[in-house]
């Protein structure tokens, strides 16, 4: 892909959207799109675009430009459609050809997914992560795709369970953003509350998810939101820096 080729964005909106994600960006990248983000909304209700969470990162994205939207379908849109260049196309079965030709360039990229924080989504989210990471592990990574992979699923996986206010199901937003010098994974919840990581005692089936992001990440850290409620929790891994300590690898 070169760097002429035209600059879009995927969207995707309903229950299903965040497995429809990877594919679609996939889909746009075949037809010589260079695909600078992708979002999906899975918490409905699925209203005016201008009401969706996830709606809202898309402009963040563009960075002010008019890339064209790609979707699935043009009812994802809703009643009232963007005023931009607006193209259908099918998801690619195979997401492993989502190779973001342009990171290796140094562009940016961005993938963000708002969905109900519920264990049910867990399986979902953790898919989109190893799509979007294991194109990514090009020549002068250091850092193990399996191993990010793990560190961002504890993050999902402690949004969902203790990040909501409202009993269950508040939603969380799972952003993933690979620049030139380093990967980001941030991960939103509505709880205030930030998280502490201590050691888990011998023998407990959980407790050791932060314990995990410290070691796999170069920086990690969690702040309290000042735009909406709740906090984000980030990690950070630098392209070129050395790994740390592997729990386990995925070259053997």
């Amino acid at each position: 892909m070169t760097s002429c080729a035209p600059p879009a964005v995927v969207y995707a909106c309903g229950p299903s959207a965040i497995g429809a994600l990877a594919g679609l960006a996939a889909a746009a990248e075949d037809r010589g799109y260079a695909v600078r983000g992708a979002v999906s909304d899975s918490v409905a209700p699925y209203g005016q675009l201008a009401s969706r969470p996830g709606w809202a990162r898309v402009g963040g994205i563009a960075g002010g430009a008019a890339p064209v939207l790609v979707v699935a379908s043009r009812r994802d849109l809703g009643p009232c459609p963007p005023v931009v260049r607006v193209v259908e196309l099918t998801p690619a079965p195979d997401t492993r050809r989502c190779t973001m030709a342009e990171a290796g360039a140094g562009a940016e990229v961005v993938w963000c997914s708002v969905f109900p924080g519920e264990l049910s989504q867990l399986g979902s989210a953790r898919r989109l992560v190893r799509a979007f990471l294991r194109p990514r592990t090009v020549a002068g990574c250091a850092w193990d795709a399996d191993e990010v992979g793990l560190a961002v699923h504890e993050l999902v996986a402690n949004a969902t369970r203790h990040g909501s206010v409202s009993g269950t199901g508040d939603p969380v937003v799972l952003t993933l953003r690979w620049a030139r010098w380093f990967l980001e994974a941030a991960v939103e919840d509505r709880s205030p509350v930030l998280p502490c990581a201590r050691p888990a005692q011998a023998g407990a089936c959980s407790g050791r998810g932060l314990g995990i992001v410290d070691s796999v990440a170069h920086s990690w850290g969690s702040r309290t939101n000042h735009t909406g409620p709740g906090k984000t929790v980030w990690m950070r891994v630098e392209h070129d820096r050395a790994p740390r300590p592997r729990f386990f690898t995925s070259a053997a």
